[in-house]
């Protein structure tokens, strides 16, 4: 887990890979809500965000992606 975002208002959940778990990174928002999820694999210390866009190093593939959150 890890606190981000330009104010710190976001947390980024980081979970290992289980036949159970669709996502590997969920990032909520100060009121608890889901703004972000994929199956991505990646670090919580390896995901900035910055305004309403997010970056992460991609352990799988060995590349950095962006998206937007909700």
């Amino acid at each position: 887990m890890g606190i981000t975002g330009s104010n710190g208002e976001y947390m980024v959940c980081t979970f290992e890979e289980t036949p159970s778990s669709k996502y590997r990174i969920m990032v909520f928002d100060g009121s608890g809500n889901i703004v972000f999820k994929t199956s991505d694999k990646a670090y919580s210390k390896n995901v900035t965000i910055e305004g309403n866009n997010i970056f992460f190093y991609n352990i799988t593939t060995g590349t950095v992606c962006s998206g937007k959150l909700k």
